[in-house]
């Protein structure tokens, strides 16, 4: 071979490489986006799940909390009575 045929070949040889090394790079690139917005979708569903559980969560000891002040409301006048009958003050 001579040599303009040698560079012509170096030549081929680089831009086949660069062109399958760019293919490569934008299909990877595509593939991990893709699966990027998989998994925030997933794992958006997972935190909205997460999120109802707390709301859940949270209106149960909302209403538990609302119980034991109105029992501590009652056990404060029942004991302001009994302090007032057993002594004697008057309020």
């Amino acid at each position: 071979m001579t040599e303009p045929q040698v560079w012509v070949m170096i030549g081929m040889f680089s831009t086949v490489m660069f062109g399958v090394l760019s293919v490569f790079l934008v299909l990877n690139w595509r593939m991990l986006n893709s699966v990027r917005n998989e998994l925030q979708t997933e794992m958006r569903a997972g935190f909205d799940v997460v999120h109802a559980k707390f709301d859940a969560m949270n209106t149960k000891m909302d209403e538990r909390f609302a119980r034991v002040d109105e029992k501590i409301d009652h056990l404060d006048r029942d004991v302001s009575a009994l302090i007032r009958r057993d002594f004697g003050e008057q309020r």
